[in-house]
């Protein structure tokens, strides 16, 4: 686990992703883009991915589409396997908004990023 300050600035960084404004695809998903707030958080390294899947177990969908997002540019067998437990948390839940689809394409994408 990070320290106190590493973990404040984690959900600063969340935060500003979450009040971002996204573009949505023709279909219905939102688009998670390339910025500063993902780069930020990827540059803090391995040592914060358990600090992102505490998290994720508590926020919203949107933020739970970044922090994969920010799992899969951190990269290593941690990310990896904390994206396989994230997964089907979100495919088994029955009323799905485009957040929780959101969710489900980053994991995709991070898996087949992962898993090479």
């Amino acid at each position: 686990m990070a320290d106190e300050a590493t973990r404040q600035a984690i959900r600063e960084h969340l935060r500003k992703l979450e009040a971002q404004e996204v573009r949505i695809y023709e279909l219905g998903t939102p688009q998670i883009e390339e910025n500063g707030e993902l780069r930020a958080l990827a540059a803090m390294g391995r040592a914060v991915i358990p600090d992102l899947l505490e998290l994720a177990e508590t926020e919203s969908p949107k933020v739970v589409a970044y922090i994969i997002a920010v799992l899969r540019r951190v990269g290593g067998p941690e990310a990896l396997e904390a994206v396989r437990k994230l997964r089907p948390k979100y495919a088994a839940k029955p009323d799905k908004n485009e957040w929780d689809y959101a969710v489900l394409g980053q994991c995709n994408v991070a898996l087949g990023e992962l898993e090479k």
